[in-house]
């Protein structure tokens, strides 16, 4: 018994010791769920978001399979929610920097008035870089789970799920940005 194991153990340490700097190499997502990102949870599979229709500033049906082919930062939110109010800033700052073709922070409002409220709120905390978007059923929230307000929920640009921020958090900070640009760049690549 003890030769085998004598011969199994440099075997086991040769292929951890092949394994292990590849992995480490190539990152691993869940590392980055730290600091401000300490509550973002992955999703334990891959599942296509729900495509169920809001609508924008303007009041035109959208969905979410519009956005199809860029990753999407799905926001929930509302103006009479005080933690909301606190990221919303943050999550315009995002959007400044890494939005364009390949990103976009979709900030969803759930006021039940429609769009009509959001300008007033965007005005007045100096938002500029977050388009309106309003779900006053909250259909949408509803289909992604969503217990509360705010809950951030990312897409791939293949419409699957990566995973969900329950809670306020700092958008701007070094961790998310780190957090989305590892994904932005995963998709790059393939």
């Amino acid at each position: 018994m003890p030769k085998i194991v004598g011969k199994i153990t440099p075997l086991l340490l040769t292929v951890l010791v092949l394994l292990l700097p590849a992995r480490l190499s190539a990152g691993n997502a869940a590392d980055l769920a730290k600091g401000a990102m300490a509550n973002f949870v992955f999703a334990r599979q891959a599942a296509p978001a729900p495509q169920v229709g809001f609508v924008d500033g303007e009041e035109r049906e959208v969905s979410l399979e519009d956005f199809r082919g860029r990753t999407v930062l799905l926001n929930f939110w509302a103006t009479w929610c005080g933690p909301c109010r606190t990221e919303m800033p943050g999550l315009d700052r995002l959007q400044a920097k890494l939005g364009g073709d390949r990103f976009i922070v979709l900030a969803l409002s759930a006021d039940r008035q429609g769009p009509d409220v959001v300008p007033a709120y965007y005005r007045e905390s100096g938002i500029e870089h977050l388009a309106i978007y309003n779900d006053r059923t909250m259909r949408v929230a509803r289909a992604f789970g969503v217990p509360g307000l705010p809950t951030t929920v990312l897409l791939g640009p293949n419409g699957l799920e990566i995973g969900r921020l329950i809670g306020p958090a700092e958008w701007d900070s070094a961790e998310a940005e780190a957090l989305i640009a590892y994904f932005l760049d995963e998709f790059a690549k393939r």
